[in-house]
Order: structure tokens, then sequence, then C-alpha cells
């Protein structure tokens, strides 16, 4: 115990926002059942009772909205600049909207492959912390961006784009900076505009 008060305390000194704070006793709570030292770990104010215990409160529920109609913009219009810049951004805003996809999960879906009739697979290792995901299909909306996207994509072809040799790094990697690049154009970041992709 003594080890994770001197980790804890010496993170807090360095700045680490309590969100990272969060992240760090997830990761020691784990540490305590590999060792096998069940209890070992405590909450963050037992091991800086000087600081508020308020302070390490996070807020469950979002205060302001991070979507498109929750800021004022309107959908239709989102979506022509998107296809504006591109045909297959155009496609993952849609299916961003319809789904609530994240940038990875859009850059890899197989629109052909991960359609299942009844629900779109995000199949393990796309999906957020590698997990499986499946999304059901409950509206026409989401039915026709996805029937959209498979006339945008071959069959067993993901949605992102098949390469950009102007930059370096993974195609995966060149994928997040070219969607970056093109929420940006469209004004669709959070420091711009306080909307999430």
């Amino acid at each position: 115990e003594k080890h994770v008060r001197v980790i804890v305390r010496y993170k807090w000194a360095m700045g680490l926002s309590v969100g990272g704070m969060s992240v760090l006793m997830t990761q020691l709570h784990k540490l305590e059942g590999w060792i096998k030292k069940p209890g070992m770990v405590k909450h963050p104010s037992h091991y800086l009772p000087e600081v508020d215990q308020m302070t390490f409160r996070r807020k469950k529920v979002a205060e302001k909205s991070k979507s498109v109609t929750g800021n004022g913009y309107v959908l239709e219009d989102i979506i022509n600049r998107a296809d504006e810049i591109d045909a297959r951004f155009g496609v993952m805003v849609r299916l961003a909207i319809a789904f609530g996809l994240r940038r990875c999960e859009l850059l890899q879906i197989k629109p052909h492959v991960d359609d299942k009739v009844l629900y779109l697979d995000i199949r393990k290792g796309v999906a957020k912390n590698g997990r499986h995901r499946a999304i059901p299909i409950e509206s026409d909306i989401q039915r026709n961006c996805l029937n959209y996207a498979k006339t945008i994509v071959r069959i067993n072809e993901h949605l992102g784009w098949l390469d950009n040799p102007k930059q370096d790094g993974t195609l995966l990697k060149r994928n997040e900076n070219r969607y970056n690049d093109y929420m940006q154009q469209i004004g669709l970041t959070k420091k711009v505009s306080g909307i999430t992709g």
C-alpha cells in the first residue's frame, strides 16, 4: 500500500486530471487482483486527504450536448458538406449519425460483411477496447445509410480510404488523419463547434 500511496500522490502532484486518476485507480485495482491482495488499493481521497473528496467524483451525464443538432447545426447541411469533400467521408458522417459509430469503427467496418440484416456487427478488434458490439438496425434511416454505404465500397472492402500515400504511418493512421482533417474542414471538432465526430 505504501507504493500505491507514493504513485497516487506523485501522479496528482504532476497534474494528473480527475479522469486520469480514475484510469490510474482502475489499473491499480487490476494489479491488486493479479497479485491477490484485495482491498490494497483505496479511494484516491485516502491517499490525498488534503484534497476535497468531491473533486474525485466524475460526472456521468454530459452537461452540454456534443451532437450536431444539439448545437444548432442542420444535419442535411453537414452531410452535404461532407459529400462535397469526399463520397466515403459523406458515408462515414451518415453512419456516425445513424449508428453512433466512432472514428475507428467507421474506418474499419465492412458494410457488406458487417450488415447482419437485423443488426450492424462491429467486429472484435474494431470497436472500442477491442470488444465486439452489435447495434440493432431499428429504423429506415439506419437501413438506408447502410445500403448507401454498400454502393460506395466493394464487397469485403472496409469503409476507410484504401490509401493516402502523401502521409507516413500505417494505413489506419493515415485514414485517421484524413478523417480528422475532413472533420475540421466541415467544422465538426470539439474545439471549433463543441461537436465530436
